[in-house]
Protein backbone atom coordinates (compact mmCIF):
# COMPACT_ATOMS: atom_id res chain seq x y z
CA UNK A 1 0.00 0.00 0.00
CA UNK A 2 1.40 3.37 -1.02
CA UNK A 3 0.81 5.69 1.94
CA UNK A 4 0.82 8.80 -0.25
CA UNK A 5 -2.55 7.70 -1.67
CA UNK A 6 -4.08 6.79 1.69
CA UNK A 7 -4.62 8.50 5.03
CA UNK A 8 -5.86 7.30 8.39
CA UNK A 9 -9.01 9.00 9.70
CA UNK A 10 -10.61 7.90 12.96
CA UNK A 11 -8.69 4.63 12.82
CA UNK A 12 -9.81 3.79 9.24
CA UNK A 13 -7.62 3.86 6.14
CA UNK A 14 -9.19 6.15 3.51
CA UNK A 15 -8.18 6.67 -0.11
CA UNK A 16 -7.81 10.39 -0.75
CA UNK A 17 -8.42 10.34 -4.51
CA UNK A 18 -11.79 8.58 -4.30
CA UNK A 19 -14.74 10.96 -4.11
CA UNK A 20 -18.22 9.88 -3.08
CA UNK A 21 -20.73 9.39 -5.85
CA UNK A 22 -22.86 12.44 -6.59
CA UNK A 23 -26.00 10.30 -6.53
CA UNK A 24 -26.95 7.36 -4.35
CA UNK A 25 -30.17 5.40 -4.91
CA UNK A 26 -31.40 2.53 -2.76
CA UNK A 27 -34.48 0.67 -3.96
CA UNK A 28 -36.55 -2.11 -2.48
CA UNK A 29 -39.62 -4.21 -3.11
CA UNK A 30 -43.00 -3.59 -1.54
CA UNK A 31 -46.53 -4.85 -1.93
CA UNK A 32 -49.32 -2.52 -3.05
CA UNK A 33 -52.56 -4.48 -2.85
CA UNK A 34 -51.86 -7.65 -4.81
CA UNK A 35 -49.07 -6.01 -6.86
CA UNK A 36 -45.37 -6.10 -6.07
CA UNK A 37 -43.77 -2.72 -6.71
CA UNK A 38 -40.28 -1.24 -6.58
CA UNK A 39 -39.95 1.63 -4.12
CA UNK A 40 -37.26 4.19 -3.42
CA UNK A 41 -35.88 3.56 0.05
CA UNK A 42 -33.26 6.29 -0.13
CA UNK A 43 -32.21 8.86 -2.72
CA UNK A 44 -29.25 11.13 -1.99
CA UNK A 45 -27.91 13.95 -4.15
CA UNK A 46 -24.65 15.55 -3.07
CA UNK A 47 -23.62 19.03 -4.15
CA UNK A 48 -22.55 22.47 -3.04
CA UNK A 49 -25.49 24.33 -4.61
CA UNK A 50 -28.83 23.61 -2.91
CA UNK A 51 -31.01 24.80 -5.82
CA UNK A 52 -29.02 22.68 -8.30
CA UNK A 53 -29.15 19.65 -6.01
CA UNK A 54 -32.93 19.98 -5.61
CA UNK A 55 -33.37 20.27 -9.39
CA UNK A 56 -31.25 17.14 -9.88
CA UNK A 57 -33.27 15.34 -7.20
CA UNK A 58 -36.53 16.18 -9.01
CA UNK A 59 -35.04 15.04 -12.33
CA UNK A 60 -33.94 11.75 -10.75
CA UNK A 61 -37.44 11.15 -9.38
CA UNK A 62 -38.98 11.86 -12.82
CA UNK A 63 -36.52 9.43 -14.46
CA UNK A 64 -37.33 6.76 -11.88
CA UNK A 65 -41.09 7.13 -12.55
CA UNK A 66 -40.52 6.83 -16.31
CA UNK A 67 -38.69 3.48 -15.96
CA UNK A 68 -42.00 1.57 -15.76
CA UNK A 69 -40.53 -1.10 -13.52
Amino acid sequence: MNMTDYTVKNGAVVREDVKPYKYELEVGHSKSGSDHVIVIKSLKVRGDDLAESLAELKAALRAFREMNL
